[in-house]
């Protein structure tokens, strides 16, 4: 990853960038995440509570989980880990089980944070609002997303 990271000095000098990486691994129900930023993995049974993986890299990431949203919509996104050409951060990694019964949710912090945390329309929501969604045996990866930065990668359960 370090090496890919120095490549980004040619043309985005300037830029940043959150990714959370996902692997899941069926034979095994298992899923490891790679991420560094503030995009944020969920999974959740039906009818169950959300459980976020995750936490993300910014400076109020501490006050965003005490429900103490006074003040933190502009400075949430000073990220104090993130993808840029200048300096590598590596990427903080879990692995977690993923249950039968379990969908998993890729989440922008536009979505975590405005849509789902302070319940804004997703419509009218500032920032960019996208989230993958995999449930568990489903052939299928839904994507939702008011701009393009989600990719999925295919592959099959022989090239694992």
């Amino acid at each position: 990853m370090r090496a890919e990271q120095q490549r980004l000095r040619q043309d985005y000098l300037h830029a940043i960038a959150s990714y959370c990486c996902v692997l899941v691994d069926l034979p095994q129900q298992l899923i490891h995440v790679a991420h560094i930023g503030d995009c944020l993995i969920e999974i959740q049974r039906p009818g169950g509570p959300i459980n976020w993986l995750n936490r993300p890299h910014n400076l109020h990431s501490q006050a965003i989980w005490q429900e103490d949203v006074s003040g933190i919509q502009a400075s949430r996104h000073l990220l104090t880990r993130s993808l840029n050409a200048r300096r590598f951060h590596s990427p903080e990694c879990l692995t977690t089980h993923f249950l039968t019964d379990a969908r998993l949710l890729l989440c922008s912090d536009g979505y975590w944070y405005e849509h789902l945390h302070c319940g804004i329309d997703l419509q009218s929501v500032n920032d960019d609002a996208s989230v993958l969604t995999m449930a568990h045996g489903e052939p299928t990866v839904e994507l939702r997303s008011d701009c393009a930065n989600l990719h999925e990668f295919p592959f099959s359960a022989t090239s694992v």
